[in-house]
């Protein structure tokens, strides 16, 4: 294990099993001299302290961290991919490969036409700014994820 500055605990590359980098766990180790700094934006308990009861708040960091938190984009990029590969190029299976992946549910056929729009935007606007097709579709994919990343559905649980 190795700790990195923003306190994430990353698993080191010595390691020989090649599924090491794509664990995850319910449970973090919690450290006093590393903080998890991504965590802290959404009420993370302080580790120096007993924790009876959390705050929830709602913040405009926390929408800033969904949006621009190098973590969450790197995690994202790698759920797009896997999308990829499974929908074999097939957009509309593609929006329901991500909502299955991250909300746990078919989309409603609503949903489905908003993602596909959303898709074919992004994808246009992709390709204006020069991206290689295949590139361009990546790329849009990867924001619908994170969209879907920082809806309500996902971040709070009913």
């Amino acid at each position: 294990m190795e700790h990195d500055s923003s306190g994430l605990q990353k698993i080191s590359n010595k390691d020989t099993d090649q599924s090491a980098p794509f664990r995850r766990s319910l449970y973090i180790l919690a450290r006093r001299n590393y903080p998890l700094n991504f965590l802290e934006t959404f009420d993370y308990p302080k580790v120096q302290v007993n924790c009876t009861k959390r705050t929830n708040s709602v913040t405009p960091l926390q929408s800033l961290t969904l949006m621009n938190d190098p973590f969450l984009l790197r995690h994202t990029s790698k759920l797009a991919q896997r999308v990829l590969e499974r929908a074999a190029g097939n957009s509309k299976r593609s929006v329901e490969l991500a909502d299955l992946m991250i909300l746990s549910r078919p989309p409603a056929a609503d949903e489905t036409r908003i993602s596909q729009d959303h898709l074919n935007q992004q994808e246009k606007n992709y390709r204006l700014a020069n991206a290689a097709p295949g590139e361009a579709s990546e790329a849009a994919l990867t924001n619908l994820c994170q969209t879907l990343l920082a809806t309500n559905e996902f971040i709070y649980l009913d």
